[in-house]
């Protein structure tokens, strides 16, 4: 996620061709809109399955119920931590 109006487009390609780390995106409310394969292959979801979905689904139950708040304080203060780990 980003705050900035910028374009990140080449940034997000680079992430979600990376087929050692799941990556996925997500908007300001928490849904996903884009996946790389990997993270299709370790959540067992397809493209278009993920698309749109909560991204709370895919945590653990220990992080799903922080995560809100962590959003919500990103996008107020652009504080870069959601369930606690730091996200670009």
């Amino acid at each position: 996620m980003s705050r900035s109006t910028e374009n990140h487009e080449p940034l997000v390609e680079a992430l979600l061709s990376n087929r050692i780390s799941a990556v996925f995106t997500s908007n300001s409310k928490g849904f996903i809109t884009n996946a790389n394969s990997m993270a299709e292959e370790l959540f067992g979801y397809g493209h278009d399955e993920s698309l749109g979905m909560d991204c709370k689904q895919l945590m653990p139950e220990s992080y799903r119920k922080d995560h809100d708040q962590y959003l919500k304080r990103y996008l107020e203060t652009g504080e870069a931590r959601v369930i606690g780990v730091e996200v670009r």
